[in-house]
């Protein structure tokens, strides 16, 4: 066995470690044919058929970086020269060529009806989506998703983030409902972080990694909700990440949803970057203009008015249930079918608050304060209140003071100029500094953001 031929197992083994056992599959007929020194230079000689399939696979990428990893040289170069067009050259069990003009899926005609999974909503579409200024970002980015699943140069992905009950999860099934009535045969997984860690789990008990693989890599479109689950949990990130890279590689479409940015969560530097290196759209709680709107549009579908007879009901729902759009459709679930069973026209203030109490208690903001932000930051860090509040600019109580800045802005719903008060009579501007200072520092800093991550979980249990 010469020295090329030893290289060149040695990359497809490094192929099978991170999981690319398709790509793997496909590279074992090839061989490298010459190595040029001088321009550090590896050729191949393939057919044409093979030369297409690697330049609209990605396989380029994917195997440059094999060899890097085997070689420990990032200077090297790779070349595919051509060596025939027979079509007798192109292996039976391979992939038809895609045709390079769009790269589309033929569309599907106006009487074919999509098959949907039981895991995709059909009633969760762009259609039933209402866009306000709090999410108008994140709805054309995923509508763009649709548009362009087969454009290799588009952005990839797509993370979207923001609290619990917003619409992330709407937006979606909105992807897949368009994707699949757009495209024939589009191939979508729609999953949540929480699946697959325990499909990761169950695979490796019972040694069907290959499955999985097969399963999670050949798609066009991969959908993670809650992707933070992950966080944390190293094989299950280590997992991620090759699955994220082998889809990327092949032009496949990810979409994913957390409940906080990237660079907040306790994940992998290789990961963070990975989510920030497509579309970050952020939605926040809907004003009350928008609640209002989505209350009307969920009424109607359920054949419910509120006008005349019902307007205070309107009113109290819209104006007291403000972060959650779970929280306003379960209220309004609620008031419907005490409307119809208890046969009522009409419900005065005492009776709302009866009915509808218990969801405006659970949309409110937790019991968290500006205290009880300061009690636990100064515990974590071994300080006194007293040091969070005073002139030290030691740099390591600088920091747990700013952190405990940060975490007042996101956890509570006290205003900066109230924030900067509580903090010694510090001004706004300090607040907004020290708010850029920890998300600046997250970004870089692993251990940072773990203990950061860690406040977080302390606060909110």
């Amino acid at each position: 066995m010469n020295d090329l031929s030893s290289i060149w197992l040695s990359v497809l083994d490094n192929l099978s470690s991170r999981g690319c056992n398709y790509l793997c599959n496909i590279l074992r007929d090839f061989k490298i044919d010459s190595y040029d020194s001088e321009s550090r230079t590896y050729t191949f000689k393939v057919s044409y058929f093979q030369s297409v399939w690697i330049d609209n696979n990605g396989g380029l990428e994917i195997l440059k970086d094999a060899f890097v990893s085997v070689l420990g040289d990032s200077t090297i170069n790779l070349k595919f020269e051509e060596c025939g067009d027979s079509e007798e050259e192109k292996p039976a069990a391979w992939p038809e060529v895609p045709k390079k003009s769009s790269g589309k899926k033929p569309i599907l005609k106006e009487d074919e009806k999509p098959s949907l999974p039981t895991s995709i909503n059909p009633d969760n579409t762009f259609e039933t989506f209402i866009e306000g200024q709090e999410n108008e970002l994140a709805c054309a980015a995923a509508k763009s998703i649709v548009e362009e699943l087969y454009d290799r140069q588009s952005s990839n992905p797509l993370f979207i983030y923001g609290p619990s009950g917003i619409g992330k999860t709407h937006l979606l099934h909105a992807i897949a409902n368009a994707a699949y009535k757009k495209y024939a045969g589009v191939r979508i997984l729609y999953v949540s972080g929480e699946s697959f860690t325990n499909d990761y789990i169950n695979s490796l008990a019972e040694r069907k990694t290959n499955e999985f693989r097969d399963r999670y890599r050949t798609l066009n479109l991969l959908l993670v909700d809650d992707i933070q689950f992950i966080a944390g949990k190293e094989q299950t990130m280590e997992e991620f990440f090759h699955t994220f890279n082998t889809l990327c590689m092949r032009g496949c479409k990810i979409v994913l949803t957390c409940d906080r940015e990237a660079s907040a969560m306790v994940l992998d530097d290789r990961l963070i970057s990975r989510f920030k290196q497509g579309i970050t759209a952020d939605i926040h709680p809907p004003r009350e203009v928008v609640r209002a709107a989505i209350l009307k549009d969920k009424a109607q579908r359920r054949n419910f008015s509120f006008f005349p007879n019902f307007k205070e009901a309107f009113d109290f729902i819209t104006q007291k249930i403000t972060r959650n759009v779970r929280n306003l459709e379960g209220a309004l679930n609620t008031l419907i079918n005490y409307v119809r069973f208890r046969k009522v026209n009409t419900l005065n203030q005492a009776q709302l608050e009866e009915v509808l109490g218990s969801f405006v208690s659970s949309d409110s903001t937790s019991s968290i304060s500006i205290k009880t932000v300061q009690d636990e930051v100064a515990k974590f860090y071994k300080l006194e209140i007293g040091d969070l509040c005073g002139k030290s600019r030691t740099a390591s109580i600088a920091y747990a003071r700013q952190v405990a800045m940060f975490l007042c802005l996101e956890l509570t719903k006290s205003t900066q100029t109230a924030v900067g008060q509580a903090f010694g009579g510090r001004d706004h501007g300090t607040v907004i500094n020290a708010r850029k200072k920890v998300r600046d520092t997250v970004e870089t800093d692993a251990e940072r953001r773990k203990e950061l991550e860690k406040l977080r979980t302390l606060l909110r249990h």
